[in-house]
């Protein structure tokens, strides 16, 4: 993506969400006293992803954007299990009692999908589920698997990567690449987080009740503009290829881009 001139204003857009973050963590993220995980269980994933953000902002003004990129899968992962939680409240032991309870040594895991108790009684209502199950029943399943599989690339040994490691026939840790993939998935995946925990709150700074809905809407924009144009500049390229295999692989990546673009305006909008 040739977005130079997008550079300044979406770094601009992850400090903004950064310090907007900081402020909901700090004036409203209180652990209930009355045990309402729930709430505990959605700050508890917006505070992890807020702390990511840190980290892939420091990554980014230090040049190390495929160590940003693997972060960014974080706050994804944050955003899927938040909405999950609100979405399906019935599962929230899943989430929250049972790792507690495997952790203290209270349940045991014998397989994927089976817990059981000191006893050895099966706990009925726990459900082990992937990512990608529970992107599917919060409706993200027509562009997860292309954000999610992508974002993997970044936290695993995956060789499609080796340009950003390689440089004129020479193995490289200086090599400037991906710079704007992490600030648009950054912002994309920490807007929509954002969102989520919005729900949970009536805010009383300014801050918060005016600029945040402000930011997440021009970060909106923002991104369907950059999105569309890239849009643009595949079209054209299909006008000046007759190979068969690279216009499909342009239409695909047409129709991802239509896709996410969908997936950013959001259902009620």
């Amino acid at each position: 993506m040739n977005l130079k001139k997008y550079e300044k204003q979406l770094l601009n857009s992850l400090d903004k969400f950064l310090e907007k973050g900081t402020m909901i963590v700090k004036y409203y993220g209180v652990q209930d006293p009355h045990g309402d995980h729930i709430n505990d269980f959605v700050y508890f994933c917006f505070s992890k992803a807020t702390k990511s953000l840190k980290s892939i902002i420091l990554l980014i003004r230090n040049d190390l954007h495929e160590d940003a990129m693997s972060i960014v899968r974080t706050i994804y992962e944050n955003y899927i299990y938040a909405k999950y939680c609100l979405q399906f409240p019935q599962s929230i032991n899943n989430f929250v009692v049972y790792p507690l309870g495997k952790d203290a040594g209270v349940y045991f895991r014998p397989s994927r999908g089976k817990l059981l108790d000191r006893d050895g009684q099966q706990i009925i209502d726990y459900v082990e589920l992937t990512v990608s199950e529970m992107a599917k029943q919060i409706g993200e399943g027509l562009i997860h698997t292309k954000v999610y599989n992508y974002l993997s690339d970044f936290t695993h040994p995956n060789f499609v990567l080796i340009d950003a490691f390689v440089e004129n026939g020479m193995f490289t840790i200086n090599k400037d690449s991906y710079k704007y993939d992490v600030l648009i998935y950054s912002l994309y995946c920490y807007f929509k987080l954002t969102e989520v925990v919005m729900i949970l709150e009536d805010y009383e700074e300014v801050a918060l009740t005016r600029w945040l809905p402000w930011l997440i809407s021009k970060t909106k924009k923002q991104l369907i503009e950059i999105v569309n144009t890239e849009i643009a500049n595949i079209e054209h390229d299909i006008l000046h290829t007759s190979d068969k295999d690279e216009m499909k692989h342009y239409e695909e990546v047409i129709t991802y881009y239509s896709d996410l673009i969908k997936n950013i305006i959001g259902p009620n909008q």
